[in-house]
Order: structure tokens, then C-alpha cells, then sequence
């Protein structure tokens, strides 16, 4: 079954030996959870010993009608699992029914339900900037109508402004997914870490007719280590050519990274590697090391060489947290790699200009001679 929609659930009723009048009602208690669309009774059930608020469904059609002997009826009750915290696996939600005429006539049944949403979110940075995107798609091939999101959080100087039009209905489906995107906004850095948020809205089902009126999911999430600490810019140029940005397949040309720390933190070194996978270039030296960090800023000087023509994205090198732990009498230094939003990348999406080889004159000359 598919929470956060009502489903209908048929009870049937087989009349014994004795008529049933028409006070007979059915008393409905479901569990933490579980919507039921039916009247309410405020009042406890003493009879079982709990607080809980029960639903009743009346039996006879009119005060004039009885259920005879050996009379079947069927009573549909609409119940659906709330969404109010959002789980990734299945929910649980129990029903009774219980009679009203006879508290040992009782039926109990328990119903898992599928999520209809997957939820997820990721951290963007620009810089200094942060920005929080929460992607929400569907687990089946119900369509719902999205709307009212907002995203919250448990420090009152962290300021999330949505970046999607206000007012904005989406739709979500098989073949569909919502997007929303916030900006986060820090009134002071004096913020602690982790932050936790809370992310809300509002949908409805475009499918199942008995879902008129819009239901609420919540989804909670962490932002752990999301402050920039550090800022790279690589620089690729021509090693024999002076600054000029434009290299040549199979000639050795220079990469500059220049690393600024913008935090408080103590950063006095960091661990680099060059990705060994990449196959646009060739690093002929050292593909790893350490850089000292002097008044919060460093620059890294390598050579490489470009397999490739065309326009070809800047070499990939990895930077990792270098710490000490002292165990039996020395100090050991330990490598971690950094969260996401910690090291911003200027130049992740900057190009290369790479042009083919110009062909040796030699060859030309007796390609020549030849003919």
C-alpha cells in the first residue's frame, strides 16, 4: 500500500444468530500514524483501559432499521499512513475494530505502507556562498501536485531564502522529479556546527479521487562541515611559452594550484594527489606530496602534459586534511579527506585549450624526397 493517500478498507460484518439494533455501532482505533476519514468521539475507552480517540461507523442505515439474523454487511473505512516524518523504509500502522454491542467481538490488523516520496538533499557552494537543494521524486507511478515548501533550521541566525518562484506548483511522477533550491544566509559566524534543518511542504494526489484536500511530508536532515575553509584556483599554461593559456598536445606545460585558507581554523599543510584515472593528461613527476600553507595561502607547481586536443577540463588533483595523533611515543600524521563545501574549487568547470601537434618538417621533406 501507498502512504500519504487513503486507501478504502472493506470490514464485513456476518450477523449471528441474534439481530443487531440499530444503536450498533463499530468503534475504529488506529494507531500513531494512521488517518482514518470517519466521525470522531471524543471520549476514552474505558472498557480497554486507554486515552485513545476512537472513530465510530454507524450500522443501521436509519433509526427504524435492524441487522436481521444471519445478515452480511460491508462497511468501508478510508484510512491513510501520514507523511509527517519522512522514512526511507516501510511504515507500520495498526487498525482495530472493535463492536460496540460486544467488546470481545475485535479485529486487528496490521498494514505496511510504501513511501510515495524519495528525498534527498545536497550542499552547493559558491565561494562563500551556500545553498541547499532538496530534489524530491517519486517512488510510483501515482502524479502528486507539490506546493508551500520551506526549509528551516534550529539556529535563529541562519536565514534560507528560496530561490524557486513563491507560489510555484510542481508535479512529481515516474518520469518527474521537484527541485527547490534555498540559499543560506548567516547573520554571524559565531554559527556551531552541525546545523540541523527541517524541510516541509504540501501535496496532493492527481490520481486517487478520495484525496481532496492537501497533506503535509516533513524531512529532517544535517549540514555537517558545510563552512568553506579553503579556496583553490588552478592556472594551465605553456612551460616554454610563457603565460600563454593555449598548450599543445604531447608538450610539457605548467599547472599552477594557488590554495588560500578564508577561515579560522589552523591549516599549516595539506596532502595532494593527482587523479591517476584521468585521461586527458600525463603528469611526468610527482603525482602526490605535501604543501605548506605560509600566512594562509600556498601555490602548487606541476607539469603535465595534455594527451588530447580540443577543450579539455582541468586536471583533477585531490587535497586531504593532514593530522597528527601521537601513539606510543610518536606522532603519527593522518590523512582525511574534506566534507563537501569545505574546499571550493574555482576552476572545477574551466577549460583548457589544447591544439594538435604541428607535423616535423622532416617528415614533410622526405615525404617529398620520396615522390
Amino acid at each position: 500500500m501507498l502512504g500519504g493517500v487513503y486507501h478504502d478498507i472493506k470490514v464485513i460484518l456476518q450477523v449471528g444468530t441474534k439481530p443487531i439494533t440499530n444503536e450498533a455501532k463499530l468503534r475504529v482505533i488506529a494507531s500513531d500514524g494512521l488517518l482514518v476519514d470517519l466521525p470522531r468521539e471524543e471520549e476514552s475507552l474505558a472498557e480497554a483501559n486507554s486515552d485513545d480517540v476512537y472513530h465510530v461507523l454507524t450500522l443501521a442505515d436509519d433509526e427504524d432499521t435492524q441487522l436481521n439474523a444471519g445478515q452480511t454487511v460491508t462497511v468501508v473505512i478510508p484510512i491513510m499512513a501520514q507523511l509527517l516524518h519522512y522514512a526511507s523504509v516501510l511504515m507500520e500502522r495498526e487498525l482495530s475494530v472493535e463492536c460496540s454491542w460486544d467488546s470481545s467481538i475485535m479485529t486487528t490488523q496490521m498494514f505496511t505502507f510504501h513511501n510515495p516520496f524519495k528525498i534527498v538533499h545536497k550542499i552547493h557552494t559558491a565561494a562563500k556562498k551556500k545553498f541547499i537543494q532538496v530534489l524530491v521524486s517519486s517512488n510510483s507511478k501515482v502524479r502528486f501536485e507539490l506546493c508551500e515548501p520551506q526549509v528551516c533550521s534550529d539556529c535563529p541566525d541562519v536565514e534560507m531564502k528560496l530561490l524557486n518562484k513563491r507560489g510555484q506548483i510542481l508535479m512529481v511522477s515516474e518520469e518527474q522529479s521537484a527541485s527547490y533550491m534555498w540559499q543560506i544566509n548567516l547573520n554571524t559566524n559565531n554559527i556551531e556546527q552541525p546545523l540541523k534543518c527541517n524541510f516541509q511542504f504540501e501535496y496532493k494526489s492527481l490520481v486517487i479521487q478520495q484525496q481532496q484536500a492537501k497533506s503535509a511530508c516533513s524531512y529532517d536532515f544535517t549540514l555537517e562541515n558545510y563552512k568553506t575553509l579553503l579556496i583553490s584556483k588552478s592556472e594551465v599554461h605553456c612551460a616554454n611559452g610563457g603565460k600563454s593559456s593555449i598548450c599543445t598536445v604531447a608538450s610539457v606545460c605548467q599547472m599552477s594550484v594557488h590554495i588560500k585558507n578564508i577561515s579560522d581554523r589552523a591549516i599549516t599543510q595539506l596532502h595532494y594527489q593527482v587523479n591517476p584515472a584521468q585521461k586527458y593528461w600525463h603528469f611526468p613527476g610527482c603525482n602526490q606530496g605535501m604543501v605548506q600553507l605560509t600566512n594562509n595561502a600556498a601555490t602548487l607547481t606541476l607539469e603535465c602534459v595534455p594527451l588530447t586536443d580540443g577543450f579539455l577540463p582541468h586536471p583533477a588533483i585531490k587535497f586531504m586534511k593532514v593530522t597528527e595523533k601521537e601513539s606510543e611515543n610518536e606522532v603519527i600524521e593522518m590523512k582525511e579527506p574534506f566534507y563537501d563545501g569545505e574546499l571550493y574549487n574555482s576552476s572545477r568547470s574551466l577549460q583548457v585549450t589544447v591544439k594538435k601537434a604541428p607535423l616535423k618538417s622532416f617528415s614533410i621533406q622526405s615525404i617529398q624526397e620520396g615522390n
